[in-house]
């Protein structure tokens, strides 16, 4: 589908000395859940004769962090509703994930219609609410913000990308999502990322087991259905 080649973020994660980064940054801190995806948000039933509903609930707070950074909850959140309203194992949804990721990877703060086919506009009416309250704090530190909200997540694509109850698709779309974060968190950054290595290809069989090693170079997205 595509021949674009993005960062690895496995081997980032592994090397800090890949990053290169010519400074420091902040990032805002907060109550952090911890493990924000669907099944942990409860949304009461709507009453028509009060014309509206009561907030949601989040359960589930195993995982909550009392000092962390808050973009984790948003990222994560985010990929969860992505991952089940447009299940990656049709072909046809692979080809939109392709196109829906790389937008979604653009800039932090969505426009109200995005350039998508429709069948992306009932989760882009999910998702918008979300990255409009993460660019409200980005807002309060632009430059650092930006990067830590790409960080994120990229933290977030990693850490749904090491469940064991997901599909082998799903794995791979997270780690797509994790790289194109990556080389955003880069561009932000000013720096850039070098191809050494053997590339790593992201294959969308489901009966392909995805290898443990951790390749230094970078990932090829997917070329096959």
């Amino acid at each position: 589908f595509s021949d674009q080649v993005l960062p690895n973020p496995l081997a980032y994660l592994a090397s800090a000395d890949l990053w290169r980064v010519p400074r420091s940054i902040s990032w805002p801190l907060g109550y952090v859940h911890g493990d924000l995806h669907s099944n942990n948000v409860i949304c009461p039933e709507f009453q028509p004769t009060k014309m509206k509903s009561a907030a949601p609930a989040v359960i589930d707070f195993d995982n909550f962090e009392a000092d962390s950074c808050i973009f984790f909850d948003i990222a994560y959140l985010e990929l969860d509703l992505a991952m089940k309203m447009l299940i990656p194992s049709p072909a046809e949804n692979r080809r939109l994930w392709l196109e829906a990721s790389a937008y979604l990877a653009q800039s932090i703060k969505l426009p109200d219609y995005p350039p998508l086919p429709a069948q992306f506009l009932p989760l882009h009416v999910l998702i918008l609410p979300l990255r409009n309250m993460a660019a409200q704090v980005v807002k309060q530190q632009p430059g650092d913000f930006d990067v830590a909200f790409w960080i994120s997540r990229m933290a977030a694509g990693l850490s749904f990308a090491r469940k064991r109850k997901v599909s082998n698709s799903e794995r791979r779309l997270a780690l797509l999502l994790a790289a194109q974060s990556l080389r955003k968190a880069l561009d932000e950054l000013g720096t850039s990322f070098e191809v050494s290595g053997q590339s790593l290809w992201v294959d969308w069989e489901e009966n392909q087991e995805p290898s443990n090693e951790v390749q230094s170079g970078s990932i090829d997205q997917t070329q096959g259905t």
